[in-house]
């Protein structure tokens, strides 16, 4: 087994000698730019690649890239800290979180509004994707989880307080809070999109057979063939193990296992905030046993 483990909190910055040409169409564009492995907003300048990135292959990654490090993981990130190029005016400065009247049995009774909460004074909360294993594998899957599902945790005492609070205001017994919401289908683009460059920066560009650039540029929907986590099936060939200690914003693995059950699969392995027991994604981003020079 070979393997690159990275926590982003004792690491130090890496630039890699440009390939050449856009690591996501492979077009030998003279606008090329250089590319952050692991987004500036989760690992500021920790690994890129010089002249890695098409403008036309920039445009379509940094809609969902986007999406998911400013909408999805933007107040999260803003209540900790994390790298930003936004000016401090323009950072989130406040939670807004939903409340629904429900019933004993989870069902929705009405909306009750919402409030939005200075961000020092807000709970911490965080939002993330759970997924199967990637399909490619073959294991098998429960019945109802093919697509995943949502993942979050928080500071569950402080939003049930408040939740109380808004049920006193409004006459209601159980009250549900909802903050931030996340797009599957994006997270795990991103996802894909972070891997394959990874994989392109400790390996080489013409290493492997990439499995990944269509889903990169959007164009396919086949994405869970090849993404998904680890922690719902126990298969030792795609086991990552976390640090119990593991704090900071992002560690990142790649794995090749040419004599075990996955041969020549390229593994990445993606676990954000490590220290609150998130999921651990797991990317097949290629094939190493494929002549592709």
């Amino acid at each position: 087994m070979n393997s690159t483990i990275i926590s982003l909190d004792n690491f130090k910055p890496i630039k890699i000698t440009s390939p050449g040409c856009c690591i996501y169409c492979n077009n030998h564009s003279e606008n090329l730019t250089d590319e952050h492995v692991i987004p500036y907003a989760l690992g500021a300048h920790v690994i890129s690649i010089k002249d890695a990135c098409c403008v036309k292959c920039q445009a379509i990654i940094q809609r969902y890239e986007q999406e998911v490090l400013k909408k999805q993981l933007g107040t999260f990130r803003a209540k900790f800290g994390a790298p930003s190029r936004t000016k401090p005016k323009d950072r989130p400065s406040e939670m807004r979180i939903t409340f629904t009247e429900i019933d004993k049995h989870g069902q929705q009774l009405r909306d009750l509004g919402y409030k939005k909460i200075p961000l020092a004074q807000a709970p911490w909360y965080i939002v993330l994707w759970e997924s199967p294993p990637p399909a490619i594998f073959g294991l098998p899957v429960a019945p109802g989880f093919e697509k995943g599902r949502l993942w979050d945790t928080g500071d569950r005492a402080a939003i049930d307080s408040i939740c109380q609070e808004v049920g006193r205001d409004k006459g209601a017994k159980f009250v549900k809070a909802q903050i931030g919401s996340i797009s599957r289908d994006m997270y795990l683009r991103w996802l894909a999109k972070t891997a394959h460059a990874f994989a392109v920066a400790q390996l080489g560009l013409d290493k492997f057979k990439p499995f990944l650039q269509d889903i990169i540029l959007n164009r396919t929907q086949e994405i869970e063939k090849y993404v998904g986590d680890t922690s719902s099936h126990k298969d030792r060939n795609i086991e990552f193990k976390c640090d119990d200690e593991a704090k900071g914003w992002f560690n990142i693995r790649l794995k090749l296992d040419p004599d075990g059950r996955y041969a020549n699969l390229v593994l990445v392995f993606i676990q954000l905030f490590p220290e609150f027991k998130t999921p651990v994604h797991c990317v097949v981003v290629g094939d190493v046993g494929v002549n592709v020079g």
